[in-house]
């Protein structure tokens, strides 16, 4: 039945607005393989907007008479769509393929005439060493659970007229070790993501760790250091 329901939406996502008849859902259904009737076909409907007025506050879709099944509201109103999309398109760390993959989730539920009318602008090929996607989730789980985390951190020098990555000297002023820390909370800033967390060589400050230049985050066990605050640059202490 999931299925029938997906294909279903999907058939009316694509032709939004038009109207499509019980008599075509079912012929649909029967060309990709799943036999169907009429009522079954107003029983998935109903179920579909069961799941939607639960999840969204309403009904996506409409019988019309003569008409047959309409989606008439788009999922998304336009500016809250552009406001979304343009956060992924102009974020500096995310890889095209991540955008890609985060642009094609975000606009699933979105009309032909509504991705006409966004404009978006064509997405840079850029290809990153790091995933921004796993680094951020892993942090977040790290994060949750209480649970530290250990990541290579990298600076930049120029090589033949181009940047290239070397291993950062951490507290110990040592290279080619990792850092072990307890992570507290991520934000954003400048359009970079940054990590705050407790690092035992510094024993008295809390640290920060621009996210797009940790590689190899992964949790780790030993205990995880509790601080009840967050201090920001400016000196100021927030509880976190």
């Amino acid at each position: 039945m999931g299925e029938k329901m997906a294909l279903i939406l999907q058939l009316l996502l694509t032709n939004r607005q038009i109207g499509i008849k019980n008599e075509e859902i079912v012929n649909y259904l029967s060309e990709r393989g799943f036999k169907s009737h009429r009522k079954e076909v107003g029983q998935l409907v109903h179920n579909l907007n069961d799941f939607f007025t639960f999840f969204i506050g309403y009904p996506l879709i409409h019988g019309k008479p003569k008409k047959g099944y309409v989606i008439e509201n788009e999922y998304y109103e336009d500016g809250e769509l552009k406001l979304l999309v343009d956060a992924i398109i102009f974020n500096k760390d995310a890889s095209t393929k991540e955008k890609e993959a985060l642009l094609e989730k975000l606009l699933s539920f979105s009309s032909v005439y509504q991705k006409e009318r966004l404009s978006m602008m064509p997405l840079l090929e850029t290809e990153q060493p790091f995933s921004l996607i796993l680094n951020l989730t892993t942090i977040l789980h790290a994060i949750d659970e209480h649970k530290n985390i250990t990541f290579h951190y990298i600076d930049y020098a120029i090589s033949n007229s181009h940047p290239i990555e070397i291993t950062a000297k951490n507290g110990n002023g040592k290279t080619k070790e990792d850092y072990n820390v307890s992570p507290y909370r991520i934000y954003l800033d400048n359009n970079h993501y940054y990590l705050i967390g407790y690092f035992s060589k510094r024993k008295t400050n809390l640290s920060m760790y621009r996210i797009d230049r940790m590689r190899y985050v992964r949790r780790i066990g030993g205990i995880y250091k509790e601080v009840p605050y967050v201090c920001k640059r400016s000196g100021s202490c927030l509880d976190i």
